[in-house]
């Protein structure tokens, strides 16, 4: 499972990044960490870059200084994902959904709306397969360019809301 990790970077900044977007050493070797520990990786080639990397990365094995600031684990699947409730209202289209919280929002997005938003996606026997709540990096995206279950939820909600959507096209 995907985990968001928080390390000081040599630019003074902590730098934040998924286990699934970094070399198979770092991925190894953080996970074998407690939040405020600090360890130094010696990380042979064939867990980092391998012994002909493309250009600009480096070559051989590589050390690091690490200290774990904190780290995110991703959500669990909700009970509920392989049958909307009986609870879920449902479009003429056959898409399911829940508001689990209330936004304070009035406002609607329209079909060629902009939106920024955490979400997480289960397949149905429970696989967590995306979730930007792991990365820690809510993403953004125009409506008329996702799947249509997403357009026509997301176009539901108000600023704020927390929602489930269940697309059984």
């Amino acid at each position: 499972m995907e985990k968001c990790l928080t390390v000081p970077s040599s630019f003074g900044e902590p730098a934040e990044f998924g286990l699934s977007g970094v070399i198979k050493g770092w991925t190894e070797g953080l996970q074998l960490m407690v939040v405020g520990e600090k360890r130094r990786f010696w990380i042979l080639a064939i867990l980092a870059y391998g012994e002909s990397p493309r250009a600009g990365t480096p070559l051989g094995t590589l050390v690091f200084d690490v200290e774990l600031l904190q780290f995110q684990s991703a959500p669990k699947a909700p009970a509920d994902v392989a049958v909307a409730p009986q609870t879920a209202t449902k479009t003429a289209s056959g898409l399911a959904y829940r508001v689990l919280t209330q936004g304070t929002g009035k406002k609607k997005p329209t079909a060629t709306s902009n939106v920024t938003m955490h979400y997480s996606g289960w397949t149905t026997d429970g696989k967590l397969f995306d979730s930007s709540v792991a990365r820690g990096d809510p993403t953004s995206f125009r409506l008329d360019q996702v799947i249509k279950g997403w357009s026509e939820g997301v176009q539901l909600m108000v600023d704020g809301d927390e929602g489930s959507l269940l697309d059984p096209r």
